[in-house]
């Protein structure tokens, strides 16, 4: 069992410590991406979203990502409406790999499933979206090689920007409620592990135990990347709700199963099934009903704690 040693407000040693050698590694590999089509205009997250959301370009060393922020709209009761809380949804792993054996020269998503869940989202709060880096307008940044999409996309290098995107987007006292769509959610359980400032987290159709999804399809390890189901002594503690679709072939339950087994932490109260959902469908359709299912089963966490 492994614990992160939280470091502060962003991210823990050990992360910090596999960071510098995560970077050069990135760096080594920049040469093997030179397809001028790479560095073709990307279309800009803004463009997709009403003018309700403003987005940032956050930029560290030669690595980029996007994110786009909107102000608070309340709409219902609950001890997460609260002006301290940041709600963040965390995009997917997108067009990764265009084929088993050839990674792919965008990784922006054809369907940006947290960016569309998070646009439909009723708000709880203030809510902010960020794409993972390199998606989108991100792509141009000269650090976008494709192992940062691949066997780095739960590296320390992305975390790191990532968190420091958030870094730049909450305000002083605010908490964070993470929300994590597939490989996004990934990143969600790593932050949640990471950093003192999350309140609870929600994952939808996450493989959240990266070692057991890639034994399942049986598929090249992820080196460099970071397993959320590692830490399990933290992630324990934090409340937590997962949505896991029952037809799901690319995270099947057992993927999820595993994850809650190694935490140890029962799936009463912390799993929802969606009969008949696969990985794409119907998360958007649904979103309102399920979201609200989700926060109502992390309000019963957080009471339960704040009485123990």
């Amino acid at each position: 069992m492994h614990a992160l040693v939280l470091a502060a407000p962003g991210l823990s040693q050990e992360i910090s410590q596999a960071l510098v050698c995560t970077m050069f590694i990135s760096l080594c590999l920049l040469g093997c991406t030179t397809d001028a089509g790479i560095r073709a205009k990307q279309p800009a997250l803004g463009s997709k979203l009403s003018s309700r959301w403003q987005s940032t370009l956050h930029t560290d060393e030669n690595l980029s990502l996007v994110s786009s922020l909107r102000d608070a709209q309340i709409q219902s009761e609950s001890v997460l409406a609260d002006e301290n809380v940041l709600l963040v949804y965390l995009e997917g792993d997108g067009n990764a790999w265009q084929s088993r054996r050839s990674p792919s020269a965008d990784p922006t998503p054809r369907d940006p499933v947290a960016l569309r869940l998070a646009a439909g989202a009723r708000g709880y709060g203030r809510l902010a979206y960020i794409a993972r880096p390199c998606q989108f307008e991100a792509l141009q940044s000269t650090g976008c090689a494709y192992p940062i999409w691949t066997e780095r996309r739960y590296g320390p290098r992305n975390l790191s920007l990532i968190s420091q995107a958030i870094d730049e987007l909450k305000r002083e006292h605010e908490k964070l409620l993470l929300i994590g769509f597939s490989g996004g959610g990934v990143i969600a359980a790593l932050l949640a592990a990471s950093r003192d400032d999350v309140v609870a987290f929600i994952t939808v159709a996450a493989n959240l135990d990266t070692d057991r999804w890639i034994e399942h399809h049986s598929v090249s390890p992820l080196q460099g990347s970071l397993n959320p189901a590692n830490y399990a002594e933290t992630l324990a503690t934090i409340p937590q709700v997962h949505l896991a679709g029952t037809r799901d072939e690319v995270v099947p339950l057992l993927v999820l199963d595993s994850y809650l087994d190694r935490i140890g932490v029962a799936a009463a109260g912390k799993v929802v099934e969606a009969a008949d959902f696969d990985h794409g469908c119907c998360w958007v359709d649904d979103w309102r009903e399920l979201e609200a299912r989700a926060m109502g089963l992390l309000e019963e966490q957080i009471k339960a704690q704040a009485t123990e």
